[in-house]
C-alpha cells in the first residue's frame, strides 16, 4: 500500500517494487537517525536562536530582528530548519524547541532595546499548554510591547478560528502580528481583513522577483498599496543585493530584511 502511494504522489508510469522499498527504507532510515541527532542536541543545548536584523526604509536603521531557530553542529557550524524542523514535527520534538525559542529569545532580548519576532503555526496555536507557557514567558520577560508573533504559512490547519482566538488573545497582551509569505496561504484578502495584522511580509518569491518581473513589482506595489490603506507595514524578505535594496525602497516597501543587510547571527 506504501509502494501504491508513493508511485501515485510521484506520477511514476511503472515502477519496479524494489526501488521504492529501498527509497523507503533509507527514508526511514535518515527519519530516525536525525530524530536522535535532534534529541541530542536538546540535551546537550545545541538548539539555538540566531537573529535577523529587519531595516527601515526611510532611515536605513535597524529596527527589530526576526528570531530563527537553528541547531549548533558538533564543529560549531550551525544546521538550517531545513533539515530538521519537518521530522521533529513528526515527534513530540516540535514542542519542546518551540518552548526552547521562546525561552532562550525572550531571555536575551529583555533587556534589548528593539522589537523581535518569532514565528508560529498552527501546531503551535493549536497546543492549548504551550499557548500558557508563551503567556507567562511574556509577563516574566515583560516584552509585552516588543514582541511580534509571524503567522507562518501552514496548509494543515483548517479551523481558521483557532488562528483568530489566538491572535485577539495576543494583542490583549499587546503583542503585534505579522502575517508571513503575502500571497499565499493566510495571506489571502479574506485572511487579512480577518485578522488586522501589524505587518505584512511579502512572499520571498516575490521580492526576488521585483527588478526582473513586472508582474511581481505589480504584485508588491498592490501589497504595498493595500497595507497602507489598512495602517500595516510591510515588510521584504530576501533582499539579496543592492539592486533588490533600491526596488523595494523605490516600491515603498516599510521594512527590509535579507542577507545583503545582514544573515541571521548568534548575537546582535
Amino acid at each position: 500500500i506504501l509502494s501504491l502511494k508513493e508511485i501515485v504522489k510521484k506520477n511514476i508510469p511503472y515502477v519496479v517494487s524494489d526501488s521504492i522499498y529501498e527509497e523507503m527504507t533509507r527514508n526511514i532510515e535518515h527519519t530516525m537517525k536525525m530524530i536522535e541527532y535532534i534529541d541530542k542536541a536538546i540535551e546537550e543545548d545545541r538548539v539555538i536562536p540566531v537573529y535577523q536584523p529587519i531595516m527601515t526604509s526611510e532611515t536605513k536603521e535597524i529596527h527589530k530582528y526576526e528570531c530563527l531557530v537553528r541547531i549548533k553542529k558538533e564543529d560549531g557550524s550551525l544546521m538550517s530548519p531545513f533539515f530538521f524542523l519537518d521530522i521533529a514535527k513528526q515527534s513530540d520534538q516540535y514542542p519542546q524547541i518551540t518552548r526552547i525559542m521562546i525561552e532562550k529569545t525572550f531571555s536575551y532580548m529583555k533587556d534589548k532595546d528593539c522589537d523581535f519576532s518569532i514565528n508560529l503555526n498552527s501546531i503551535d496555536m493549536e497546543d492549548d499548554e504551550l499557548l500558557k507557557f508563551l503567556s507567562n514567558k511574556i509577563d516574566e520577560y515583560n516584552i509585552h510591547n516588543r514582541l511580534i508573533i509571524e503567522l507562518l504559512e501552514d496548509e494543515s490547519i483548517h479551523n481558521f478560528e483557532i488562528v483568530l482566538d489566538f491572535i485577539k488573545d495576543i494583542k490583549r497582551l499587546g503583542v503585534k502580528i505579522a502575517i508571513d509569505d503575502y500571497g499565499s496561504g493566510y495571506s489571502n484578502l479574506d485572511r487579512i481583513f480577518q485578522f488586522k495584522p501589524d505587518f505584512l511580509k511579502i512572499d520571498g518569491t516575490i521580492i526576488k522577483g521585483i527588478t526582473t518581473d513586472d508582474t511581481k513589482v505589480a504584485i508588491a506595489k498592490s501589497a504595498v498599496y493595500l497595507s497602507k490603506q489598512l495602517g500595516i507595514c510591510t515588510v521584504g524578505e530576501f533582499i539579496a543585493d543592492k539592486e533588490l535594496f533600491d526596488k523595494a525602497i523605490e516600491i515603498g516597501i516599510d521594512f527590509l530584511q535579507g542577507y545583503y543587510m545582514s544573515e541571521p547571527l548568534e548575537t546582535i
